[in-house]
């Protein structure tokens, strides 16, 4: 049986040429967005091992994989308007156990606006190295044609790494108010563990410290009481 592996999730939705990092987005979600509703969408595939069982077409039960539920997005959940955190592996005993899918995301959020969201994934993408460069060499292109040529875009064996920079000064960290950027870091190398496949490695992100300084501003919702006449 062939897994339904959907490489198009390791690359965001996005719009051409973007200018600010509030165009970007990590599996659908883009910073400034609802919590809840995020969280919600993604809940189908980050759920339990029901949702992703059906998900990976894998039957229940089967002596040819083993499945590991890490973290569970549960939908409609008041707590999503913090942020939510869902992740799995997936393990082939015909590979010698091998780790063949990993797919991990975290949502950080402010009073139910997203600041930031982070996703790793981890794929078995066929025999061959070269499998794995082209795949990797058509979603940077990808990612150029329609964001526009990254701020920073470094080459190296076996991984290339992009980051569009729109933060007003350079070493912001991670929840500074003026930190606005998206990273995609994405590394072909050969698993040679009992076994042998190419294998893919990426990490995107986005953060917007805009959102932050948005999501203070809101009022939080207060109980108050009307006179009954």
């Amino acid at each position: 049986m062939k897994l339904k592996f959907a490489l198009v999730t390791l690359i965001i939705t996005s719009f051409a040429h973007a200018g600010d990092v509030r165009d970007f987005s990590v599996r659908g979600v883009t910073p400034g967005s609802d919590s809840i509703q995020s969280c919600d969408t993604l809940s189908s595939s980050f759920g339990g091992e029901a949702v992703l069982e059906k998900l990976l077409d894998i039957p229940r039960n089967s002596p040819d994989w083993q499945l590991s539920v890490d973290y569970q997005i549960h939908p409609a959940s008041s707590n999503n308007s913090n942020g939510c955190k869902g992740g799995y592996k997936l393990y082939d005993r015909k590979l010698a156990g091998a780790l063949v899918r990993h797919d991990y995301i975290e949502v950080h959020s402010q009073n139910n606006l997203v600041y930031y969201v982070r996703n790793m994934q981890q794929l078995n993408v066929g025999k061959t190295i070269n499998e794995c460069t082209d795949r990797r060499a058509d979603m940077v292109s990808g990612l150029i044609a329609k964001h526009g040529k990254p701020t920073i875009h470094r080459k190296q064996n076996g991984f290339e790494h992009l980051i569009w920079d729109y933060s007003p000064r350079p070493n912001l960290q991670l929840g500074d108010d003026k930190f606005e950027e998206y990273e995609a870091f994405i590394k072909c190398e050969m698993y040679t563990y009992g076994t042998s496949f190419a294998l893919m490695k990426t990490e995107t992100k986005v953060h917007s410290g805009g959102v932050m300084v948005d999501a203070r501003q809101v009022p939080k919702a207060q109980k108050t009481f009307n006179a009954e006449l």
